[in-house]
């Protein structure tokens, strides 16, 4: 079942980024621990270098919560009848 993430955008906790994109945004991910990695299946796209948090944050900075991962990896295809987006972030 899909739960309320908070997704930082890459370089968006940093004092000079541009106005409007420090801010985090509450996205859907469905949390998974594969062969020792933690993936999140994702709603919509992210992107490599952000955090992502399972739960809602109002923090600024996402290196100061507890529990926010960075991303490292961001993966998208068609599922097997090509009907929709399979959106997947490596994290750790």
């Amino acid at each position: 079942m899909y739960r309320t993430a908070t997704y930082w955008p890459p370089g968006s906790w940093e004092e000079n980024a541009p106005r409007g994109q420090n801010v985090a945004v509450q996205i859907q991910g469905l949390w998974s621990l594969e062969r020792g990695e933690v993936e999140v299946y994702l709603k919509t796209d992210v992107a490599e270098g952000g955090y992502i948090y399972d739960g809602i944050s109002h923090a600024r900075d996402p290196r100061l919560v507890s529990g926010a991962y960075k991303i490292d990896l961001f993966l998208s295809h068609p599922d097997i009848a090509s009907l929709k987006q399979v959106r997947k972030a490596i994290l750790s």
